[in-house]
């Protein structure tokens, strides 16, 4: 269903700003094709299991803040993980949580990536281009890092 070079990005995240700043970091990754944006946890699993939203292509790549009004990240993590079509699903956590509990916690449920927010376009254009260099992404092709990166 996808096509050759058709790369997909769901950012969930309640903060305008930082929505603005992450989609301004994404449109800088020529390997994306389509941001597609959320503002709260219901929403993106609206997304995934609304059944009018069934024709929708599923992103490669989930990029998920933990601090979402209706249902927190960790809801949303946990029943992406709860589906066997999308457990697989490379989810990255960015946000301004450094909780180690939250880290753990994170990790435990399978993330690709834990960063840490920095409200800068170019800092967060480095670290989008650090998560396994996209340009290697695929669902085919998971050979993800688990790492925190706590700065």
């Amino acid at each position: 269903m996808r096509k050759g070079n058709d790369f997909r990005v769901l950012l969930v995240e309640d903060n305008p700003d930082h929505a603005i700043i992450a989609k301004m970091a994404l449109k800088k990754i020529d390997k994306i094709s389509h941001v597609e944006h959320v503002d709260n946890g219901k929403k993106a699993l609206d997304y995934f299991f609304d059944p009018q939203s069934s024709a929708r292509l599923l992103p490669n790549l989930t990029i998920l803040d933990l601090n979402l009004p209706e249902l927190d990240g960790f809801e949303v993590l946990k029943e992406i993980r709860n589906d066997k079509n999308l457990r697989n699903l490379p989810v990255v956590i960015l946000t301004t949580s450094k909780n180690e509990c939250d880290v753990k916690k994170a990790l435990e449920l399978g993330v690709a990536e834990y960063f840490i927010k920095p409200l800068n376009i170019d800092r967060l254009t480095e670290i989008l281009n650090s998560i396994d260099e996209i340009k290697n992404i695929s669902n085919d092709n998971l050979n993800w890092r688990t790492m925190s990166f706590i700065r």
